[in-house]
């Protein structure tokens, strides 16, 4: 889940529907309130957490959590199972932030690609869970599928980025060279292949739209900052480098202005858009971070917190995490209540949310910057066969899940 909620397209949802804890998840965070809030004095409390985590103590499954009656007993078994989960949504999120934002620079659509057939793959289990089956669901599944398709599809704010325009040349052996919106970077310093430092905590630009430039031409190119913040205003002539590309020459003869800080309000405001989103499958949080062009700014901020010990992103990550608390603890009561209430309605809905995502994590794409544009290949090349080849490890990945997670359950 820690994994999945840092890339834009996949949910953590998703990925706790595909282990079998979803459901337990969403009560469980459901029950954290008052009551378990007194339990914390009591000592029998701690002991019960100590002796499950020890491994001396099983743990509930959800009917038998669901049985439990309100009280210290049922408190154990849910602080211990979020402990646990939240252990590792920390530890796997913080790893992969340091690594799946490279991947999907350096590698976008092989890493599309695995996740679309791990999303298309996992749409058929909670569309599985539906105890009758009746038209109504299919209603609600294929209304949920389109309005998440057309939500994949709303404009980047860029409100917040520096902007402006600079010129480049490309003078290497080829006759043109394709400028990519998602790929191209423009740097204020030339990042070395060890400046890990660089990578995460400096200033870099894109182009506004894919481009193809041809060899020996000055050409101008607009550019957009890929996060927020005001460091990213620029004066004339300090964006000189081009990440990976040696024979690209790049001037800016006027400055990269329109960079804000985000008003600490409005990160959390985000906070509790984005858990909520994080929650259900299909719906990713890192999805709605970035079309509110805060994903960025949010990665530097836990990046400039975690590694650089800069205590100037305490209070933006100590509001998003206070957004966060706040929206999964709403959040949670409201989607308990839809699968107590409407069980098979609500995993039709789930089932058309994790298909109507699918539009934003379709491994072939043009970009202009703001709006991403699936495309069909136009001819079958290695990159095809490749990025084929990733989709149908996602499908194997979801169908061992699935098959151990049987056997799994059939032993008990």
């Amino acid at each position: 889940m820690g994994a999945a909620d840092v890339i834009p397209g996949v949910s953590g949802g998703t990925m706790a529907l595909i282990t079998g804890i979803y459901r337990k998840l969403v009560f469980s965070i459901h029950c954290v309130g008052l009551g378990l809030l007194k339990s914390l004095l009591s000592g029998a409390y701690w002991k019960g957490i100590w002796s499950i985590l020890a491994g001396r103590v099983a743990m509930d499954d959800i009917d038998q959590l669901r049985a439990r009656p309100a009280g210290i007993d049922r408190d154990v078994q849910i602080t211990a199972f979020l402990i646990l989960v939240g252990v590792g949504i920390v530890v796997a999120g913080l790893t992969m932030v340091k690594i799946l934002p490279g991947l999907l620079l350096d590698y976008p659509t092989y890493t599309k690609g695995f996740f679309f057939g791990l999303v298309l793959a996992s749409a058929l289990i909670p569309w599985s869970m539906i105890r009758t089956k009746h038209p109504r669901q299919l209603i609600a599944f294929a209304a949920v599928a389109i309005l998440t398709f057309l939500l994949m599809g709303i404009r980047l704010d860029t409100s917040s980025m520096a902007k402006g325009q600079i010129y480049v040349q490309w003078n290497g052996p080829e006759e043109s060279f394709q400028l990519s919106a998602e790929k191209t970077r423009f740097a204020a310093a030339p990042p070395t292949e060890t400046d890990k430092r660089y990578e995460k905590l400096g200033v870099f630009f894109r182009p506004a739209t894919d481009m193809k430039i041809e060899r020996g031409q000055r050409t101008a190119i607009p550019v957009l900052a890929v996060r927020a913040g005001v460091d990213s205003n620029m004066e004339a002539s300090t964006l000189v480098n081009v990440r990976g590309e040696s024979h690209l020459t790049v001037e800016q003869p006027t400055p990269l202005v329109g960079g804000k800080d985000t008003p600490l309000w409005y990160i959390f405001v985000v906070g509790v858009i984005a858990i909520s989103a994080m929650i259900l499958p299909g719906i990713s949080g890192s999805f709605l971070l970035l079309m509110l062009g805060q994903y960025e700014y949010i990665l530097f901020r836990v990046h400039s917190l975690v590694y650089e010990k800069n205590t100037d992103s305490l209070p933006v990550i100590l509001i998003f995490m206070a957004g966060l608390g706040i929206g999964i603890l709403a959040f949670s009561r409201f989607l308990n209540w839809l699968l107590d209430r409407a069980h098979d309605m609500t995993m039709a809905g789930l089932t058309g949310l994790m298909i109507g995502s699918l539009r934003k994590i379709w491994p072939f794409r043009t970009t202009d910057g703001v709006v991403d544009t699936a495309v069909l290949p136009s001819e079958f090349t290695n990159q095809v066969a490749i990025t084929g080849t990733w989709f149908l490890l996602g499908l194997a990945v979801i169908g061992a899940l699935s098959f151990f997670s049987r056997k799994a359950k059939n032993n008990l």
